[in-house]
């Protein structure tokens, strides 16, 4: 397995919005055996979803929860709001939640892991 960002959001937030050159330059400097990228968004109009999609602003999987935040994608990591991401070691175990405007701390801890220098007991 590979390490895996998880990452929650609704394309009309303006956090999400502001985020989404730096997410997809994250993604483009990641090599693609290193790590996958998730995205759910909970917004179930999917109308609105295609138009993000479209634009190539989300790289990598795609996942609408059609239940938004009461979907048991969602509900599952206890996601209440947006952008809420999440870094899942290659094990499986979850190294750390990021909620709202922490996404430097996401891109070190992601390059700490790939690079293995993230302390074995997660952050």
């Amino acid at each position: 397995g590979r390490p895996v960002v998880l990452e929650y959001f609704a394309p009309g937030n303006d956090l999400f919005r502001r985020q989404l050159g730096t997410r997809k330059a994250l993604h483009e400097a990641t090599r693609p055996d290193s790590a996958s990228f998730v995205s759910v968004s909970v917004q179930p109009d999917t109308l609105l979803n295609r138009v993000l999609f479209e634009e190539g602003a989300v790289p990598g999987r795609k996942i609408i929860a059609a239940e938004g935040t009461e979907d048991p994608i969602a509900e599952a990591y206890n996601v209440t709001r947006v952008p809420t991401r999440f870094l899942i070691g290659a094990d499986g175990r979850l190294v750390e939640r990021y909620e709202g405007t922490a996404f430097l701390a996401l891109q070190e801890d992601l390059a700490a892991l790939v690079d293995g220098t993230l302390p074995k007991d997660g952050i």
